[in-house]
């Protein structure tokens, strides 16, 4: 993640005390381009003066970001108002910041990106078909045959 001007030239930064500083003029533009230097999609949640660079209300973990192709970046210039339309980021004293005006000014100053890798998609397992064996012929049920005329009259004990 870095800070360019509207040039796209990356803004001065220095550390202090553990933490990194932009340095730029007052009432200047700013825009936050972030890198993703991976060969994976990712999200990237972005969050300007503890708003949501997408939709410029509170920031949160749980809130969309914006995907990032592998090897790709994107430049963000400002807090998402319509689908045509952004706040510009500005370098401001607190009480002239964006924050401050939503009544939302408690983390001005800070830039905060969260990353997300892309979950890879489901494995679909399909079950094979069942299989269907041919059902073994059936053996036909003969009648029995009828016993022979002689064999009948025998059977019944003839007169004799």
């Amino acid at each position: 993640m870095e800070v360019v001007d509207e040039s796209a030239s990356r803004l001065p930064t220095f550390y202090q005390g553990g933490r990194q500083f932009v340095l730029g003029t007052m009432g200047d533009r700013y825009q936050v381009r972030v890198v993703n230097p991976t060969s994976s999609r990712i999200e990237a949640v972005v969050s300007v003066d503890g708003l949501d660079a997408v939709d410029g209300r509170p920031a949160s973990l749980s809130k969309r970001g914006y995907i990032i192709p592998a090897y790709g970046d994107v430049v963000i210039d400002g807090f998402r108002t319509s689908l045509d339309a952004v706040a510009a980021f500005r370098f401001s004293s607190v009480r002239d910041s964006y924050a401050a005006k939503t009544r939302h000014a408690r983390n001005v100053g800070v830039i905060g990106v969260a990353f997300f890798r892309e979950r890879p998609p489901p494995v679909v397992r399909r079950a094979p078909p069942p299989v269907y064996a041919p059902a073994p012929p059936m053996k036909r049920a003969m009648p029995e045959a009828a016993p022979a005329p002689q064999e009948e009259a025998e059977s019944r004990g003839s007169p004799g």
